[in-house]
């Protein structure tokens, strides 16, 4: 069996440290990044020489998508539009830099995989409420959005991720002037932290969303509590959310095996691999939703 590896950067603060050197006050760090709103107007306009296309089901849905190689180079040349994090991400080539940078510049297989696996099933999206988490490029997302779906919410770690690429992406398959007229009432982006997203959601997102869309996002532990908490929190009664992600992602503790006993070990949700995908490293789709 394949395994993965992020390639990833771990400050030495990051490390564990002897126990006569733990203090009974709790760092700030550890509330994680404000979650702010994105508008998604006043964005850069997109350099068509820089757009790229997914088709899935034999050409049954094309997903365009902005090249990241040219929103690297973009935000390389205007530092000013990026974190100092970032840079330092796109300069060292590096997946990850935990509480950082969370990925979002690159398009990960197991997103595709998750839209393969809508399309495949004909799920339709008819009136509602969508969120998808880890966002990073959006393309489940844009799935739901061109599916039927009320409403489309995005979030990702990095606010220049969803102003440089996740808006970018959903304006691209905005393929009529009433959609993208109505864009801000159909769609909103939300960047930070996981365990400060409710803040700013109405009625701190209890019960919002019928269905929630991530992937590659439980590739370590503390991502998958942070993850299934907010799952509990956002997903109505009766709503499903599908997890996509590698079976494990070596070096780091996570994966859907793991994921799947920490559900399990809660008994509030069912859990079921719905689709595994065998080629390259292993891959599966799980879907959730609330034990009867």
């Amino acid at each position: 069996m394949t395994t993965f590896r992020f390639n990833f950067n771990v400050s030495s603060d990051d490390q564990e440290t002897p126990d006569g050197d733990k203090t009974n006050e709790e760092p700030a760090e550890l509330h994680g990044k404000e979650a702010v709103e994105v508008a998604c107007d006043d964005v850069p306009n997109v350099n068509t020489q820089s757009i790229e296309e997914l088709t899935f089901g034999n050409g049954v849905q094309n997903i365009r998508y902005i090249n990241v190689r040219h929103v690297e180079k973009f935000l390389i040349s205007n530092k000013e539009c990026a974190s100092n994090g970032l840079i330092t991400a796109i300069e060292n080539n590096t997946d990850l830099i935990p509480s950082v940078y969370e990925g979002g510049l690159k398009i990960w297989e197991c997103s595709i995989d998750l839209v393969e696996f809508m399309q495949e099933q004909s799920i339709t999206f008819d009136n509602k409420n969508v969120m998808e988490l880890g966002c990073g490029a959006g393309l489940p997302g844009i799935f739901a959005l061109s599916n039927g779906a009320n409403n489309v919410d995005f979030q990702d770690y990095n606010e220049e991720v969803l102003r440089y690429v996740t808006v970018q992406n959903v304006q691209l398959n905005c393929t009529t002037k009433v959609f993208n007229q109505n864009l801000k009432n159909k769609c909103h982006f939300y960047a930070g932290d996981w365990t400060n997203l409710p803040n700013i959601l109405q009625d701190g997102g209890n019960s919002r969303y019928d269905v929630i869309l991530t992937s590659e996002t439980i590739y370590s532990e503390e991502s998958q509590e942070k993850l299934y908490k907010l799952i509990k929190r956002l997903l109505k009664e009766n709503g499903v959310a599908y997890v996509a992600a590698k079976t494990i992602y070596f070096g780091v503790g996570g994966g859907t095996r793991a994921f799947e006993a920490l559900i399990n070990e809660d008994n509030y949700f069912l859990c079921e691999v719905c689709k595994r995908v065998t080629r390259g490293v292993n891959r599966e789709i799980l879907r959730l939703h609330r034990l009867k």
